[in-house]
């Protein structure tokens, strides 16, 4: 489907929608994704980033249970 075609069935498909609360969800992503500027990393955060993806190519992860309890230490500190 091209572009054109896209926004047309979009717009079609926002016009379906009656529900306030869901129009207004659709409403905020649009917002956020035409107010997101680039996020530029520093040669450390992208060294760490690409240390991250190859970890988790092998298989080296945390597990949920893992993250959660980190995070709460984290924020409790």
């Amino acid at each position: 489907m091209d572009k054109l075609s896209l926004k047309k069935q979009l717009h079609l498909s926002i016009d379906l929608i009656e529900d306030e609360e869901s129009l207004t969800i659709i409403n905020d992503a649009v917002c956020d994704y035409l107010n997101a500027s680039t996020i530029t990393l520093t040669n450390s955060q992208e060294l760490r980033l690409q240390k991250s993806l190859k970890q988790a190519k092998e298989g080296i992860l945390t597990n949920h249970d893992k993250v959660t309890k980190l995070a709460k230490k984290w924020l409790t500190s």
